[in-house]
């Protein structure tokens, strides 16, 4: 639960970490396949991989980008 104290939060960095920590563990579930992670988020794969670069989770490689449904 995040609390909001009387200095207030800083919503982007926040959101932030939310985000980071949701790709994280769609990663993991998806043991590693970045198109599988998308779609466990419900986002396309190219807002993953916008995502996975703004985070700097690592790189998307050309395997990944292979139907796995």
């Amino acid at each position: 639960e995040i609390e909001i104290t009387e200095d207030g939060i800083d919503l982007d960095k926040v959101m932030g970490q939310i985000e980071k920590e949701l790709l994280v563990k769609a990663i993991h579930a998806a043991n590693g396949v970045k198109k599988r992670a998308a779609k466990l988020l419900g986002i396309t794969f190219r807002s993953m991989r916008y995502r996975v670069e703004k985070h700097r989770l690592g790189t998307i490689e050309d395997s990944e980008l292979d139907d796995e449904e």
